[in-house]
């Protein structure tokens, strides 16, 4: 009998040491899913941020690129940027949001702008087995460069005084007026179709 109650009471501590492995198993799993998923919004978050500021910096640099950080064009690169993250909740102080300039080959221009910025991620299941947070950091860059060639793109430009002169013309260009625009034929059809009222 005694040697039958000693088996039972081994199950019984058996089926504890179980119950507390998957216990284990359970919070491991929980910290997986909770923080990796924590930090993979916030990595999201803080990559949309950074190539939001750096499309917004770029376009402050203009045809003429700058060759020197100390031009007015890239003062305002580095301000719409960085006002750009911080609308998207990144600031300078708390998550050293910086914007660098992307040189051409030769270094002689500013060609674009690079945004970093960095975000500390507070874990909470992790804690558990004494991991407290990470850090996750990212950049984007932004480039002005001119298209040597394409295809499905028409190239078309047309005067605001122009544009303000014939507001309220309805017109349309049909697929035809469209062949062959490489040149700049599209402006010239826009324009003479807006004064004698063109329509297909």
């Amino acid at each position: 009998m005694n040697v039958i109650q000693c088996i039972i009471r081994n199950k019984r501590g058996s089926v504890a040491l179980l119950v507390a492995g998957f216990i284990v198993i359970l919070l491991g799993s929980s910290a997986l899913v909770i923080d990796l998923g924590s930090t993979y919004h916030e990595t999201s978050r803080l990559q949309n941020a950074m190539d939001s500021a750096a499309l917004a910096g770029v376009q402050e640099l203009g045809s003429n690129q700058p060759t020197s950080t100390t031009s007015q064009s890239w003062t305002n690169a580095v301000a719409k940027a960085i006002q750009y993250a911080e609308l998207n909740g990144y600031t300078v102080t708390e998550n050293g949001v910086t914007v660098t300039p992307v040189q051409n080959t030769a270094g002689s221009k500013i060609m674009g702008v690079k945004v970093t910025g960095s975000k500390l991620v507070p874990y909470s299941m992790a804690r558990i087995f004494g991991i407290n947070d990470t850090t996750v950091t990212r950049s984007a860059s932004a480039m002005l460069k001119v298209v040597d060639t394409t295809t499905g793109v028409i190239p078309f430009y047309i005067a605001k005084s122009y544009m303000d002169s014939v507001a309220g013309t309805t017109i349309t260009i049909s697929s035809k007026d469209l062949e062959g625009a490489t040149g700049g034929r599209i402006g010239p059809v826009y324009m003479n179709s807006s004064e004698s009222g063109y329509s297909t």
